[in-house]
């Protein structure tokens, strides 16, 4: 989280990247808006991850990388994105990478729990 502050500031004291207003990739701009689905999302990470005991990696990822992008939220009311590979086509930041991996990850270690238990419950 920190490391994705520090180089948010350092890119775009470059004119590295871009502001992203909205949620991660720039979808539903508006500060208050995004800022209020953000944290609806991150309380209920946070619930699951303690209902979890903790035991999920990936969960801690989405938690981190929603935190990252929350405290850039709080301080400059958008995130710098600096990440860009043009077959995607947009800008990010690593705390979008910790989201987007970590949800992927998530979703799949789940489903394997669920396909070798058979009962369709974790």
């Amino acid at each position: 989280m920190l490391v994705d502050l520090v180089l948010q500031f350092f890119f775009r004291s470059k004119g590295i990247g871009m502001m992203n207003a909205g949620i991660s990739f720039g979808i539903l701009p508006g500060f208050l808006a995004t800022m209020v689905i953000a944290l609806i999302v991150l309380i209920a990470f946070i619930r699951m991850f303690v209902r979890n005991e903790g035991r999920s990696m990936w969960m801690s990822w989405i938690i981190l990388g929603g935190l990252g992008n929350l405290f850039s939220r709080m301080l400059a009311c958008s995130v710098w994105d600096y990440l860009y590979f043009p077959i995607l086509a947009f800008w990010f930041n690593l705390s979008d990478v910790l989201i987007t991996v970590g949800v992927v990850l998530y979703l799949w270690t789940s489903s394997s729990r669920v396909r070798d238990d058979g009962s369709g419950r974790e």
